[in-house]
């Protein structure tokens, strides 16, 4: 068994083992029996924000654009507490209509205070980072390169429901390819 069929069986016993709580979905504005809550809004408009409370749950927060639906309200109720970001989901659309998104997980994500009555605002930075740095060694050249998200959260991006491979190529001041290759996610 190959080390990613080994880590993907570990992974599916883990999933089959229950030990694995699933997140407390908020998918829609505050009703009106959210007298005791506070309030969370994103940065962006479409995708979701997983957040882990001090007791170690997850909730896991949306915003979907549904077909023929008005953006509206961005607030998703919470209790009052303090939650640290496990992650985002950022959803955007190109001109020719394709859906892209680029999924964040992240250990080092920021602390959201949550009061009652309150909106904490969730400011996410979806850019995408790379770091590349070409070596000479006595085979070519090798490339070290590294695509993560802000403090370094791990990523992988999205084109239509399906995982974008992620490549490098390095040329010469005349354009001539000197390496090329793909690069893996984390």
């Amino acid at each position: 068994m190959t080390k990613p069929e080994a880590a993907r069986a570990a992974l599916i016993d883990f999933l089959k083992s229950g030990e694995l709580a699933v997140p407390t979905a908020v998918a829609g504005p505050p009703r009106g029996d959210n007298d005791g809550d506070g309030f969370v809004t994103p940065s962006f408009e479409e995708g979701s924000l997983p957040l882990r409370n001090k007791a170690g749950k997850y909730f896991r927060l949306v915003w979907e654009k549904r077909a023929g639906e008005r953006p509206g309200d961005l607030r998703r109720a919470l209790e009052p507490g303090v939650y640290q970001v496990a992650g985002y989901h950022v959803a955007r659309h190109d001109p020719q209509g394709k859906d892209w998104f680029v999924w964040f997980n992240t250990k080092h994500g920021d602390t959201v205070r949550v009061h009652k009555g309150q909106t904490a605002s969730v400011k996410v930075d979806d850019a995408i980072q790379l770091d590349c740095r070409p070596k000479a060694s006595a085979h070519g050249i090798e490339i070290i390169a590294r695509v993560a998200g802000e403090r370094h959260a791990s990523i992988t991006i999205y084109k239509e429901g399906k995982r974008v491979p992620l490549g490098y190529r390095v040329t010469d001041t005349n354009q001539r390819v000197l390496a090329e290759g793909p690069l893996g996610y984390d």
